[in-house]
């Protein structure tokens, strides 16, 4: 018979939202969530479906963005396929802001280069120009960050996330966008990666599995996001 305490335990568990990633499956969603479409609106996925939610990652469901069990025909692999050379995190120092830079976890969805193009300059070494714009500017940026590859400090005080509530985004054409400190079982994360946010595959070419590495460009991936 269980503990009084492993009761609690339990119900805490329950009670705490989980991400579990099915080994060459989908990615099942356990607890309270808010899920939304590409648009911003909210949606309640167990009016579709019953129970817990298991979401495609491979990219071929035919009722995108939950899974109906195709990965099954399609030979998907949920394997990690890159070494983790390039999971190390560079700081580019500043006289108001350090920013702290992981490429290995960038799922390149290119909010940082196209809305501060000033700091974060494509095809030039070094990328990143903290002074290329006011500090309260580059923070704001940072923290648009929706993969946790970009962080910053102030002063050698490193920012950490402020709290939200749990929170799935399907993104049109791209990843889910996971925020609010939704736990993601058995999975390592990378140098610096945030554990309030990240972004998660779904179109089933990611050599980062589960996370996004921006793949989804490449392939093509179809997906409006909004159902």
């Amino acid at each position: 018979m269980a503990t009084e305490k492993e009761l609690m335990d339990k119900d805490t568990k329950n009670a705490n939202p989980q991400i579990s990633p099915r080994e060459h499956g989908p990615l099942r969603v356990e607890g309270p969530v808010n899920f939304f479409d590409a648009r911003g609106n909210q949606i309640d996925p167990l009016r579709k479906k019953k129970g817990n939610i298991a979401l495609c990652r491979c990219g071929s469901s035919r009722d995108k963005p939950f899974c109906d069990g195709n990965h099954r025909n399609t030979g998907f692999s949920s394997a990690k396929v890159i070494c983790g050379e390039q999971d190390q995190r560079t700081d580019y120092e500043g006289e108001e802001i350090t920013v702290h830079d992981n490429r290995g976890i960038c799922a390149h969805i290119g909010y940082c280069a196209d809305e501060l193009p000033e700091v974060f300059r494509v095809g030039i070494e070094p990328w990143i120009d903290p002074d290329g714009a006011p500090g309260e500017r580059v923070k704001e940026q940072t923290r648009r960050c929706p993969s946790g590859a970009l962080n910053h400090s102030v002063d050698g005080v490193e920012y950490w996330d402020a709290e939200r509530p749990p929170a799935i985004q399907v993104v049109a054409e791209g990843p889910y966008f996971v925020t609010g400190g939704i736990e993601l079982e058995d999975t390592e994360r990378g140098q610096g990666a945030s554990f309030e946010h990240y972004a998660l595959c779904r179109c089933g070419h990611s050599k980062n599995k589960p996370f996004c590495d921006g793949k989804h460009k490449q392939a093509s991936f179809a997906d409006t996001g909004v159902f």
